[in-house]
């Protein structure tokens, strides 16, 4: 595997030096099955990679839940705990409204969680390095908070776009309607931004044992650029949730007071 990586960091390095503008992105098996006749062409990489995760998540639910026992052990334990502290945490910043929206917040986090950490193992790609997937993401938050905000205070919530004074919404309508189209573009950006940085930086370290001696290839340089990143891919997935809660809370009545 260690080969292959290398002689995958060679010919990226080949390329960067002809061109420097050329980003450092590490194949793919799934690159090589986009380039087979019977790929649908309506099917993106990225695309792929976000049905392979959710296919994965899918998979680790049924093979946890398949035989439910009442005293959890193994993988049904870990499942469980994960959903208590997902759980806990979403409380803990929304209160107790919040527990009827663990489900969304916790597929949230998961689902972020293994596309994030998908980039670091080889062969593999992150869906969440990708804007289109990000903003997918950040577009269901912008409505799911919408709609939550119009069900819970109905004609009220609508009226605070207006602000007080009545006579200065031209002022204020603008910028509430900004400011509610900013929040998605930021959680799309963040999240993008980073795992994207994340691959970049692992990969270049990649490429790094190319320039070191021959008996220095087999040195794992990126090894504590993926420890680092395995942390941050959570961090972020739990930040995305983070202000998704936020925003959830902001859009409910209590938050006028």
């Amino acid at each position: 595997m260690s080969s292959l990586l290398l002689i995958a960091a060679q010919s990226v390095h080949g390329a960067a030096v002809e061109d420097s503008h050329t980003a450092l992105e590490a194949p793919t098996w799934l690159d090589f099955l986009h380039r087979m006749p019977w790929w649908p062409e309506w099917m993106p990489v990225q695309f792929a990679w976000s049905v392979v995760a959710m296919v994965f998540v899918c998979l680790l639910c049924y093979l946890g839940t398949r035989r439910m026992q009442r005293v959890p052990r193994g993988l049904q334990n870990l499942l469980e705990t994960a959903v208590q502290g997902i759980e806990d945490f979403v409380v803990g910043v929304m209160g107790p409204t919040g527990r009827s929206f663990t489900p969304f917040l916790g597929t949230l986090f998961i689902y972020i969680a293994v596309m994030n950490l998908f980039g670091l193992l080889p062969g593999f790609a992150s869906p969440t390095a990708n804007l289109n997937t990000t903003l997918g993401m950040a577009i269901i938050v912008f409505f799911v908070v919408q709609y939550h905000g119009v069900r819970q205070s109905g004609w009220r919530y609508v009226k605070h776009f207006i602000g007080e004074p009545w006579w200065l919404f031209f002022i204020m309508l603008p910028l509430h309607i900004i400011s509610e189209l900013v929040r998605p573009m930021t959680l799309a950006l963040r999240l993008r931004g980073n795992i994207y940085g994340e691959e970049v930086a692992v990969f270049a370290f990649i490429a790094l044992a190319v320039s070191l001696p021959v008996y220095l290839r087999w040195l794992p340089l990126q090894l504590p650029m993926v420890l680092l990143a395995c942390l941050t891919s959570l961090i972020q997935a739990l930040v995305f949730v983070l202000l998704t809660s936020l925003y959830l809370t902001l859009a409910s009545p209590e938050a006028e007071h």
